[in-house]
């Protein structure tokens, strides 16, 4: 669709907050979001600044999302089966305490690499079922037809947090130390546990109680994911960028250090940029949300994101590298925002849980695989070869897969996919 015409059809983006339930869900993740992207710097920084080693960096994220490529298939039948709500105030609850005792450990001065490590592989199992929880919940407050302009402000209102949550990350690890970025990420979860006694979720169809095993369940997700072509395709894109083009938590620490003299600030600066992209790009979704997902953000913003990584990899100007990132952040919330809202339009509702679990497995749980890739090449070649290997590894994936199935162009209508 031309670009005149794609703007021309953009509406109001925030007519879902006229929804009270959903404001209040949507103000307690907008300030959930900026405690966790506090930690998002705080982690990989702090890693950092302990070992001085690309690879024992890369070795604490694959760590943390090594539980969602384990047990991702898990959470979601524990979705499908149990009540949202009270399964979400749980782990919310659980959420709060881990950042809590990095803080006391970092307070204490007794933190070591291995408590990284611990309390990484802890909050993404904790994450196994608050990513796609996050998501499903909202199935509970809105209707199908306002679900895109919903998702899309959820995605907003994270991404801002992406602009916000760095550098405030920078400046108080400067400032008051790399231990409030903990303790303030702790007190965010606990604003999502109180928040949920004031929302009320809305009447929906009521799956009938499973009769089958865990294991039994698990396996009926994956093979309707797989046999579902359209589903298939989808997946498979999420894995190629959840792998190659969202390495950051590895790759920024070590740019941030060769390009930036203050390192902590420069750190949090580099990470903005890649928020301010991702707003950018959750706000478009938003404001076109009315008209369905679309194809240059589902299946094209991938390529161009593997384009810019190679772009960063090239560059030695830092206003190059900047705007670069920007763009990156920019197709990649718009590309992940789609296919979450591409996945729960057309998959069942008893197989939601389990879809949306996959979406994150193969996003984010994907993600240990390319943080060893990338920590690797800049451990062995330097930072720029790192994102140039990333780039490239993009494009080989997405030829392999669809090289005797579509022409470039040639995808199938996204809108014939949804379910009659």
């Amino acid at each position: 669709m031309p670009f005149q015409v794609f703007f021309q059809q953009l509406n109001n983006p925030f007519f879902t907050l006229r929804n009270p339930n959903y404001r209040i869900y949507w103000l307690a993740m907008s300030v959930s979001s900026i405690g966790i992207w506090m930690q998002n710097v705080a982690q990989p920084w702090l890693a950092y600044s302990m070992t001085d080693s690309p690879l024992l960096l890369g070795i604490v994220s694959s760590v943390q999302f090594l539980p969602l490529f384990l047990f991702s298939v898990f959470a979601g039948v524990l979705i499908d089966r149990f009540p949202k709500k009270r399964l979400f105030m749980l782990n919310q609850t659980i959420a709060a305490l881990l950042p809590f005792t990095m803080f006391l450990l970092i307070y204490t001065n007794q933190i070591c690499y291995w408590h990284i490590l611990v309390i990484a592989f802890l909050m993404g199992t904790v994450n196994v079922i608050n990513l796609p929880l996050r998501h499903v919940f909202i199935n509970e407050l809105v209707d199908k037809e306002d679900l895109m302009n919903a998702v899309a402000l959820y995605s907003t209102a994270f991404n801002f947090a992406r602009i916000v949550g760095p550098a405030l990350a920078g400046f108080v690890m400067a400032g008051l130390g790399i231990g409030i970025c903990y303790l303030i990420n702790s007190a965010t979860f606990l604003i999502v546990v109180a928040s949920l006694f004031f929302i009320k979720t809305r009447s929906v169809e009521k799956n009938p109680p499973s009769t089958h095993t865990v294991i039994t369940d698990v396996k009926d997700g994956i093979v309707y994911a797989l046999k579902n072509c359209h589903i298939r395709d989808i997946l498979f894109v999420l894995a190629v960028t959840g792998t190659f083009a969202i390495n950051y938590s590895v790759l920024l620490p070590v740019l941030a250090s060769e390009i930036v003299e203050q390192k902590e600030v420069g750190f949090g600066l580099l990470m903005s940029m890649v928020g301010i992209g991702t707003f950018l790009g959750a706000f478009t979704i938003a404001a076109s949300s009315k008209n369905g997902p679309r194809q240059l953000f589902l299946f094209k913003a991938p390529l161009i994101m593997g384009a810019l990584l190679i772009l960063i990899g090239m560059c030695r100007k830092n206003f190059l590298i900047y705007i670069a990132l920007v763009l990156t952040g920019f197709f990649y919330v718009s590309f992940s925002s789609t296919a979450s809202t591409a996945l729960q339009l057309y998959s069942p509702s008893d197989y939601i849980g389990r879809v949306l679990s996959l979406y994150n497995l193969v996003l984010v749980g994907t993600s240990p695989l390319g943080n060893l890739f990338s920590g690797a090449i800049a451990n062995q070649l330097g930072i720029y070869w790192g994102f140039i290997a990333c780039g490239l590894a993009v494009f080989i994936c997405y030829g392999l897969y669809f090289l005797n199935r579509f022409t470039f162009y040639g995808f199938p209508p996204v809108k014939s996919w949804e379910r009659k």
